[in-house]
């Protein structure tokens, strides 16, 4: 049994190369073109079209007018890819497979630095192997793979405190594609964490009771968020009901500033003695929003009056 259990890595990679195979720069052979996307090819996709006019302006071809943002700002994959000796959507995918079995080895060490033993290890890895996304985003000309794999390795490398990898993957995943932007917050946890810097706190779950059972702490928390604090939870429908580009663009700054001031204090929640100074910092960013949820539901309540004591006016019964 043992000697089996050797094998399963090399087993996973074939099932993983398998499982992507099918649809492999967009052939969608079959009935698997019928539920992807109608079998339409990589010339037709936008997306992978970027990528492979990206990956032949690596290799020299006047191909620099046709690419846009934000594939311009993707530029690691197109880049491996240019140096093989294949067409461009065929070399683009060929590092996505690599991605893959890379993310395959990543994952076997960051389940057993997790604490998993070899046969809980192996499932994961089923999983993952045998998973939709390896089939339907695996080799389709787009660089989610290699985020993908950027981001296992990142954290293979976060538990295992090898700090001097970060130097070469953060940048690396930033190329790969912006999405890995995310993950930059959890290795400065990390980082602070692990190193004697103290300008973290660390995560108990002991924090987390104690600050649940003080009535005193949350009613500061809800007198210091305020009336405007609450009224601002309610601005993202209230945003995208915003018709021109520029409002959202601004208003949307607003919002990811409350979503992002908001994730500290929950994290406060978990790490430290609660109190309002927590949700304080949410003012630039709940004010504006509360006020401008207030303001518009102000103006359509005078407008509504407007019309009722017009349809008065003009002796028709008022709408309710």
């Amino acid at each position: 049994m043992a000697r089996i259990t050797h094998f399963l890595p090399l087993l996973f990679a074939v099932l993983v190369v398998l499982l992507a195979l099918p649809r492999f720069n967009r052939q969608d052979p079959g009935i698997i073109g019928r539920y992807t996307s109608d079998g339409m090819a990589v010339k037709a996709n936008p997306d992978s079209t970027q990528y492979r006019l990206l990956t032949e302006y690596f290799r020299g071809a006047p191909v620099s007018a046709q690419l846009k943002a934000p594939y311009i700002y993707r530029p690691a994959v197109p880049a491996l890819a240019a140096g093989l000796p294949v067409d461009a959507a065929t070399a683009v995918n060929l590092v996505n497979l690599g991605c893959l079995l890379l993310t395959l080895l990543a994952l076997y060490r960051v389940l057993a630095l997790a604490g998993l033993t070899a046969g809980w290890q192996h499932l994961g890895v089923a999983l993952y192997a045998c998973s939709f996304p390896v089939l339907y985003y695996g080799a389709i000309t787009y660089v989610d793979p290699a985020l993908v794999c950027c981001v296992t390795l990142t954290t293979w490398c976060l538990l295992a405190r090898r700090w001097w990898a970060l130097v070469l993957l953060v940048p690396l995943g930033l190329l790969v594609k912006e999405t890995y932007i995310f993950l930059l917050p959890v290795v400065l946890l990390a980082v602070g964490t692990a190193l004697p810097l103290g300008f973290v706190w660390p995560v108990s779950p002991r924090w987390i009771v104690f600050n649940l059972h003080r009535g005193r702490s949350w009613a500061a928390v809800v007198a210091t968020f305020g009336l405007h604090g609450f009224l601002s939870l309610a601005a993202l429908p209230w945003l995208w009901r915003r018709d021109r580009p520029a409002e959202r663009a601004r208003y949307g700054v607003l919002l990811a500033g409350l979503a992002c001031s908001l994730l500290v204090f929950l994290y406060s929640i978990t790490s430290i003695f609660l109190d309002g100074r927590y949700i304080w910092f949410t003012l630039p960013f709940s004010m504006p929003l509360g006020l401008l949820v207030l303001r518009d539901w102000w103006t359509r309540r005078q407008r509504h009056q407007r019309d009722a004591d017009g349809q008065i006016a003009a002796g028709q019964q008022p709408a309710l």
